[in-house]
């Protein structure tokens, strides 16, 4: 990962047979998160094409199936680089994922749609604060999770008591509803306090 802010991000660049190169089509977050577990990462989502910058070298088209196997090669460089533009190389950011989370009084399986807001960052799974949230916030959470959209509503019926593992909340999150994930949005990752003390409770749908 090159040009990034941290060692967490930057632009995808891979070393084979004597040389360096970057990926020919954009990674969706799914792709991100198979690069970024097999760097050793828990996760992680796909970045704006060209947000890391220009690198050079040869494209290559990479086989994402390969990196669960010695079996077969991981890049294959492309064969017609006029479709490729180093301009949009693709990149990835590693450690902040986000999750819909909550405990069930009964234990049964929690809904992956369904949950208390929380952002992975250094090992550490933080909720997001209620406080001012807003409905486009609700539609960037939603959509880098795969949905259509939803909305923050009041904690289901069978939904525990939230009992966060730290008392640090990320809040004043503001969203314009058009970005691709939550971490583009205004002070997404800054740590502030959180008066309700309550993190934020979404329901996504398809």
């Amino acid at each position: 990962m090159v040009d990034g802010s941290s060692e967490y991000e930057g632009r995808v660049e891979i070393y084979q047979k004597g040389r360096w190169g970057s990926l020919c089509k954009p990674l969706s977050h799914v792709e991100a998160s198979y690069i970024c577990r097999h760097l050793g990462y828990l996760g992680g989502i796909a970045s704006e094409p060209g947000y890391f910058g220009e690198g050079s070298g040869v494209f290559w088209n990479m086989n994402f199936t390969c990196l669960l196997s010695r079996q077969c090669s991981i890049a294959r460089p492309v064969l017609d680089s006029s479709l490729c533009d180093h301009k949009y190389d693709a990149g990835v950011i590693c450690d902040n994922m986000i999750r819909l989370w909550f405990e069930s009084k009964d234990d049964l399986k929690v809904k992956r749609n369904t949950g208390f807001l929380e952002i992975h960052h250094r090992e550490e799974w933080i909720p997001v604060c209620s406080d001012n949230w807003t409905e486009n916030n609700s539609k960037v959470v939603c959509q880098q999770l795969g949905y259509n959209g939803g909305m923050a509503t009041p904690p289901t019926e069978e939904v525990m008591t939230y009992h966060p593992d730290t008392s640090v909340f990320y809040s004043n999150i503001t969203c314009t509803g058009s970005e691709k994930r939550l971490t583009a949005c205004e002070s997404a990752l800054k740590m502030n306090g959180c008066s309700s003390k309550l993190p934020v409770f979404i329901q996504c749908k398809q």
